[in-house]
């Protein structure tokens, strides 16, 4: 019940715009959500390979609900994908990827083709 209650929470672009400029929340924010957009995660990651750290990044979100978010989501990653290796970075940066946000709810079979 508390998962579902997140997943709707997580989707809400207005809780998105409280919390992400809140005084309370936005250091933590922060910490653990580089930006949104592929630039932002590249600059992230080259920082932290200049501390000798090594990075995950994913797009956030959880499970997809129709086909082109779907698309969008395999969209961004390639985009990331390549940056990252553009930038020179691919021995320092991985991705995560969860499977929902692929379509598995909607299409396994797609959600595979991605």
């Amino acid at each position: 019940m508390l998962r579902n209650a997140l997943v709707a929470a997580s989707r809400s672009s207005t809780l998105e715009h409280l919390v992400s400029n809140s005084p309370l929340s936005r250091a933590v924010v922060r910490r653990f959500v580089a930006g949104t957009g592929t630039h932002e995660a590249i600059e992230a990651i080259k920082a932290l390979k200049d501390k000798g750290i090594y990075s995950t990044a994913d797009r956030l979100g959880e499970d997809t609900k129709d086909r082109a978010a779907a698309q969008a989501t395999v969209d961004a990653y390639i985009e990331l994908l390549r940056a990252i290796g553009v930038a020179g970075l691919s021995e320092w940066a991985e991705v995560s990827v969860k499977l929902t946000q692929l379509g598995l709810d909607i299409d396994p079979e797609a959600a595979y083709r991605h």
